[in-house]
């Protein structure tokens, strides 16, 4: 969702802007699940956007702000008008962002997501189509899950790739389509058993890496990643360095999260497998005891 602001500097005596009244509603609304707030929220956003005609530069996200509102509606009420009217109002605010405008790709994954949830609800393939058209590489790999369909999984990488060259660092969604590219090529590696594929997947991998250091929310998710690669590496070529490199990420990644942090068992189910690959090899009995420390942990 996007924060819109109507107004600059204003005086502490003046009642506070709409934008952050309906952004404190919204907040509230995120914590209480209250429906009053969210309707009070709706009906601010749309006052938000009265104040902003055409060609105000906030008005696409005014547009946005009401989508997702009445998009959350839906999801609370199951009411199939607010769906409508969500997809219909993503669509306007997309006609206000043509490219090269830098929310653009936030407004087609908007609506994208937004008609994939009509699909899911009605099974209109329609939406299906359009969603593709939309977004195409999210729901290529969407296609791809359901029917297994390689030509789906090589257009998602071709277009990710794509998107990635319009990503230069430090541009800060780079990590997130480096990992998107090498995590596809992982799956495609698995698929076909490419070795460039795999090797491709650890380099991006290590790049994303780079560029989310510690406190970096993603970093845990990057360490993992690799640390998958480097294993599965290992498995097929039996070289010691990467097995070893694969425990040492797992064990960052551990340190990184504080339970209950959800990526906490995700670290510890990937460093006791790693580490059980380390006793099969060594047969040292230091390593199957971790291996079960740490089944104690996520227990």
């Amino acid at each position: 969702m996007y924060a819109s602001s109507l107004y600059g500097v204003y005086a502490p005596s003046t009642p506070p802007p709409t934008s952050m009244v309906h952004n404190d509603l919204w907040t509230w609304f995120e914590g209480s699940g209250g429906h009053e707030d969210l309707d009070e929220a709706i009906s601010l956003y749309q006052e938000a956007l009265e104040l902003q005609p055409a060609p105000h530069p906030d008005q696409s996200s005014s547009i946005n702000d009401i989508a997702t509102a009445l998009s959350t509606w839906f999801e609370q009420s199951g009411r199939h008008k607010d769906l409508d009217e969500a997809i219909s109002l993503y669509r306007e605010a997309l006609e206000l962002l043509p490219p090269p405008h830098p929310d653009q790709s936030y407004s087609l994954n908007d609506i994208s997501t937004t008609l994939l949830t009509r699909f899911k609800q009605y099974g209109r393939h329609e939406d299906l189509d359009e969603a593709i058209s939309f977004d195409i590489a999210t729901t290529l790999l969407t296609r791809f899950k359901q029917s297994g369909g390689h030509e789906d999984l090589d257009e998602a990488i071709s277009l990710y790739r794509e998107a990635l060259e319009l990503q230069p660092a430090p541009h800060p969604n780079r990590s997130t389509s480096l990992n998107n590219i090498a995590c596809d090529l992982w799956t495609r590696f698995e698929q076909s058993s490419r070795q460039e594929d795999l090797e491709e997947a650890i380099s991006l991998h290590r790049e994303a890496l780079e560029l989310q250091p510690a406190p970096d929310p993603g970093r845990s998710s990057s360490l993992n990643n690799l640390a998958i690669d480097l294993w599965t590496r290992f498995e097929q070529s039996g070289q010691q360095e990467d097995l070893d490199e694969a425990i040492s990420l797992d064990r960052e990644a551990l340190e990184l999260p504080l339970a209950p942090h959800p990526g906490r068992s995700t670290s510890l189910n990937n460093i006791a497998a790693a580490v059980r690959t380390q006793f099969d090899v060594s047969g040292q009995q230091e390593d199957l005891d971790e291996v079960i420390s740490f089944h104690h942990a996520h227990s």
